[in-house]
């Protein structure tokens, strides 16, 4: 990135009272920043949306290569992985935005790699130690041949976090974005050509573990070749030290990150084995769908946020930060994805074949617990910046408890809304999260209640959008 020249005050002429060119000067500050903001999150969404793009054109094909039963054995794959992902760093790697000298965050670096690499090892000697019987608890009995993609997956993800989370850092948003490209298009071509050569669920199961940690390779190396003068500073000394001042991140924010990942990727688990047959397969194309759209923005914002919130808390200014993020993403976010819900029912057999309809039914009740989401998600580490690590430990646990019980207790009554009631506890705990992170950061309610009125119109004209694309698909259907 370009920096851009210092604002420098004009001389004083006398006509203009000292407060007054203090204001200016701040305003022209604040534009400068948010002009800063405006472009790091613009490069990051170009890369996500590359990456979306070739995953979205990618999954017509891989829909019909493989069956909804394979696709539910990706899906517990992909939650245990997930889930796992979430802490095994320790929590380190949403660390290195905190300190101010970089001695100090590489050293914060070389510890979430450790733990990344350690708690990978112990996980692949827990795999070693379970029968192939255990396996059948999921639903799904081939897994016990195709589980060792976990621990290699976790490792390489976890350094792959660091990576970009350091060149958040640096402020490096090409990299990141980049590195997402190559990994959606490495995994889509892994799970097509191994479709086509009939190999089932192992190159589903491959090609998502590219998909989610190839880009540490790509991340890894260009630091090491950038920063190898940095990295001779790195001690053991030194990062026990780091361990000591940052504990609070594995006492607090690793329980929590785990917690939230639980609550999210859990139930999918619970589905597949008390949902018997394909539901988690549907449910996974439904998530995928709604996240697509959402994750342009929700990701890249997220990390754009955290690069920005320490200087924003340390002004005093994180309040009104927040508050202009998520309305921001009211305008622009919620719309698309109400009328992603309007399409879905009648476009998802017609575009990822006949068998496929129910996962569109299903984008209809994940859409409330999605727009939730990506108004909560992006300003998440709110309470990470304002040190109220141990509020968000216990609200990820709340999250948790509520979800996992409302998903088992549905699954035993009735089975068949098994998949309804994950997505009606997941809108449940965002709206009530997203409503504890705008307290936490002394939201006002004026300010909230006019980016609400700001959004009223998009969202209106994207419902229409929403109306008239679905009448398309549904004659497109019947030509067709």
């Amino acid at each position: 990135m370009n920096e851009e020249p210092p604002v420098t005050p004009a001389p004083d002429s006398g006509a203009t009272p000292p407060i007054g060119r203090i204001a200016a000067l701040r305003g022209r500050v604040s534009a400068l920043a948010q002009q800063g903001l405006v472009r790091s999150t613009g490069v990051l969404i170009g890369g996500t949306v590359g990456a979306n793009l070739i995953t979205a054109l990618s999954l017509p094909v891989v829909t019909r290569l493989y069956t909804p039963v394979e696709m539910s054995v990706l899906a517990v794959f992909a939650s245990l992985l997930q889930t796992l992902y979430a802490s095994i760093c320790l929590r380190f790697d949403v660390a290195l935005s905190m300190p101010e000298n970089d001695e100090d965050a590489v050293n914060l670096l070389a510890l979430g790699a450790f733990f990344a690499v350690v708690l990978s090892g112990v996980i692949a000697l827990i795999l070693l130690a379970l029968p192939a019987s255990a396996y059948d608890a999921f639903g799904h009995p081939e897994l016990a041949e195709l589980i060792w993609f976990l621990p290699p997956s976790l490792a390489l993800a976890g350094i792959y976090s660091l990576m970009q989370l350091w060149y958040v850092r640096r402020k490096g948003f090409g990299p990141i974005a980049r590195s997402r490209m190559v990994q959606a298009g490495s995994g889509a071509a892994t799970q097509i050509a191994l479709g086509l050569l009939r190999t089932g669920p192992f190159g589903l199961l491959l090609g998502y573990a590219i998909n989610f940690s190839a880009g540490s390779i790509l991340l890894g190396t260009r630091f090491l070749r950038s920063e190898s003068a940095l990295l001779r500073k790195v001690s053991a000394r030194k990062m026990r030290v780091l361990f000591r001042e940052y504990s609070r991140f594995p006492t607090y924010s690793a329980p929590e990150a785990l917690a939230h990942a639980a609550a999210w990727q859990l139930p999918i688990v619970l589905i597949a084995a008390m949902a018997i047959g394909p539901e988690a397969g549907y449910l996974t194309l439904a998530m995928f769908v709604v996240q697509a759209p959402m994750s342009l923005l929700g990701n890249a914002l997220s990390q754009v946020y955290l690069s920005e919130a320490p200087a924003r808390h340390r002004d005093g200014a994180l309040g009104p930060f927040t508050v202009q993020v998520v309305g921001g993403l009211m305008r622009i976010g919620v719309g698309p994805l109400i009328a992603l819900a309007i399409v879905s029912p009648f476009a998802f057999a017609f575009v990822f074949g006949s068998e496929w309809s129910r996962a569109g039914m299903l984008v209809v009740w994940l859409t409330p617990w999605f727009i939730a989401q990506l108004l909560t998600a992006p300003v998440s580490m709110a309470l990470q910046v304002t040190n109220r690590q141990r509020t968000a430990f216990i609200v990820q646990f709340v999250g948790l408890a509520l979800r996992l019980g409302l998903v088992v207790a549905v699954g035993t009554l009735s089975p068949r809304f098994i998949s309804e009631a994950y997505a009606i506890s997941g809108a449940i705990f965002y709206f009530g999260y997203l409503a504890l992170l705008l307290h936490a950061v002394g939201a006002r309610a004026g300010d909230i209640a006019r980016e609400v009125r700001k959004a009223l119109l998009p969202i209106a004209a994207f419902c229409v959008l929403g109306v008239v694309g679905a009448f398309a698909v549904h004659w497109l259907d019947t030509v067709l």
